[in-house]
C-alpha cells in the first residue's frame, strides 16, 4: 500500500511539474531580455528570435522541458534544403544557447543539443582582395571632392584595421585620434587598433569637408550618418566605377584581407583574433589554414641553425 501511495505522489509531482513548466515561446522572451541584459546588439538579438520563432513554427509552441532531441534534428532537416551549411549550423547553436539558458533557469535537466554532431561544414577558400584590384578602388576615388575622399578614407580604413560593417558605420568623431581608432564591437566590447600615416592623411583629407557638428563620422552625400546598407551600396558604385563588376568585394572581404595580410606579416593569431573582436580562435586558424608554401617561407625569416651560429 505504501508502494503505491509512493507512485502516486510521484506521479503527482510529475504533473504538477509539467503544469509549472514555461512553453517555449514565454521561454523565449526570457532569454532575450537577459541578452539584452548583456548587452547584444539589436541585429544580434532579431537575429536569434528569428531562429527560435522560425524552430517553435515547425515543432509548436512546446512545454519547453518536452522538446526533444528528434525536435531539433526535424528542424535543422527542414533548414539545411534551404540555407547554407554554415547557416544551418549557426542556427543549431543559436537553439544550443536557448536551451542553455533554459537550463540555467532550471526548466529543463539537459540540453538536448549537447550531444548533437555540428552540422559538416565544406572548407571554402576564403576570398581576399588583391593589391591590384585595392590599388583601382583608390584609383577610382577622386579626393578632391566630398564623395570622393570619403570613399578613399573608408576604403583605406577598412584595409587598416579589419572592421565590421556595422562597426564602421558606428564611428563618431570621438573615436578617432591621431594614429587610431577606438571600435565599438560585438557584446558592447570596445578595441583599440592603429592606422598607418597614410589612412590618417585620407581621413584628415576627408574630414576638411565636413561643415557640421554631427556625430557620425561618415556621412552621405546629403550629409546623413552612412548605414550598412548604404556602405555597401558605396563599394558596389566604387567596384563598377573602376571597371571591377566581376570581382567580389565587400566590407567583409576587406576583413579578410586585412587578416591574411596581418598574419604574413608575422602578426601571431592571439594578436590577430583580439584586432578582429572575434571571442574564439576558429576563425583566425581558418585564416593560417589557408596559408600556401610561399606564406610560410615569408614568415619563416628566422632560421634555428643561423640563430645558433652552427
Amino acid at each position: 500500500m505504501a508502494s503505491s501511495k509512493s507512485k502516486h505522489q510521484v506521479l503527482d509531482h510529475s504533473i504538477t511539474r509539467d503544469l509549472d513548466m514555461p512553453r517555449a515561446l514565454s521561454c523565449m522572451e526570457g532569454w532575450l531580455a537577459d541578452l539584452r541584459i548583456r548587452n547584444c546588439s539589436p541585429l544580434t538579438l532579431a537575429r536569434h528570435e528569428q531562429v527560435i520563432k522560425r524552430l517553435i513554427s515547425v515543432i509548436g509552441d512546446k512545454k519547453v522541458h518536452k522538446i526533444k532531441p528528434d525536435d531539433i534534428r526535424l528542424y535543422l532537416a527542414s533548414r539545411i534544403e534551404k540555407v547554407a551549411p554554415s547557416t544551418a549550423d549557426m542556427e543549431r547553436r543559436t537553439i544550443h544557447a536557448f536551451l542553455n539558458f533554459c537550463l540555467e533557469e532550471g526548466f529543463i535537466d539537459s540540453n538536448p543539443v549537447s550531444k548533437m554532431k555540428p552540422t559538416h561544414l565544406p572548407k571554402k577558400v576564403i576570398p581576399l582582395l588583391s593589391q591590384d584590384v585595392i590599388a583601382k578602388l583608390l584609383a577610382a576615388c577622386n579626393d578632391k571632392t566630398f564623395l570622393g575622399a570619403r570613399n578613399k578614407a573608408i576604403i583605406l580604413t577598412l584595409l587598416d584595421t579589419g572592421v565590421r560593417r556595422a562597426e564602421l558605420v558606428s564611428m563618431t568623431r570621438r573615436d578617432l585620434y591621431k594614429e587610431a581608432i577606438t571600435i565599438h564591437g560585438k557584446g558592447a566590447k570596445e578595441r583599440f587598433i592603429k592606422i598607418s600615416p597614410r589612412t590618417q592623411k585620407a581621413i584628415w583629407r576627408y574630414m576638411l569637408f565636413r561643415r557640421d557638428n554631427l556625430d557620425a563620422l561618415w556621412l552621405t552625400e546629403e550629409r546623413r550618418p552612412l548605414r550598412v546598407q548604404g556602405l555597401r551600396m558605396m563599394i558596389r558604385r566604387l567596384a563598377n566605377r573602376a571597371g571591377l563588376d566581376g570581382e567580389r568585394i565587400s566590407a567583409h572581404i576587406f576583413r579578410h584581407t586585412f587578416a591574411t595580410q596581418m598574419l604574413r606579416l608575422g602578426v601571431d593569431e592571439r594578436s590577430v583574433q583580439i584586432l578582429l573582436g572575434h571571442s574564439s580562435s576558429a576563425m583566425t586558424k581558418r585564416y593560417t589554414e589557408q596559408f600556401n608554401s610561399e606564406d610560410v617561407l615569408r614568415l619563416n625569416q628566422v632560421s634555428p641553425v643561423d640563430a645558433m651560429g652552427l
